[in-house]
């Protein structure tokens, strides 16, 4: 599955593998799992959960490493991994969040209830778990530490571009 992911230009799995193999992650911590399908006993999906490494906020996960393989896309695999990563991620956070540059990824993520356009550092779409007050909170959050939706400056704060 690495290699048909590297065909299609994905580096994320080789990046996930090597990243386990060295111990960087291994999605081990609390309310962090690496879930995978399997057809016939051959992995044919991967998704994974963590706690947000760029937030360091313990209430926010983030959705990593969604793939199927090209043989098995259109069949719900995907959309059953990402389903089994919302119900983990429940127990243990008040928002997800997922970071994508691909024009079909983000559809479906939007068809799975994710929402996309709220300042969250290095992520593009988010959901919300728990009670909107958090949402508001975080963005209150990031407007004091002078995160943006745009590139354009702020008076008083620093623009980010995500």
């Amino acid at each position: 599955m690495v290699k048909e992911s590297q065909l299609e230009g994905f580096r994320f799995l080789s990046r996930l593998e090597q990243d386990y193999a060295v111990g960087i992650n291994r999605f081990e911590q609390l309310g962090e799992a690496l879930y995978g399908a399997y057809h016939q006993r051959q992995i044919i999906g991967v998704c994974g959960l963590n706690q947000d490494p760029y937030l360091g906020d313990p209430n926010i996960g983030r959705l990593r490493h969604l793939y199927v393989g090209m043989a098995h896309r259109g069949a719900g695999v995907g959309r059953q991994l990402v389903n089994t990563v919302i119900r983990s991620a429940r127990q243990f956070y008040k928002l997800l969040v997922l970071r994508t540059d691909n024009a079909a990824a983000a559809s479906f993520y939007r068809k799975l209830g994710f929402q996309s356009g709220l300042s969250i550092p290095y992520a593009t779409h988010h959901l919300q778990l728990t009670e909107c007050e958090y949402l508001l909170s975080l963005s209150q959050q990031l407007d004091a530490l002078g995160f943006t939706r745009d590139t354009e400056s702020t008076p008083g704060g620093r623009t980010e571009q995500f």
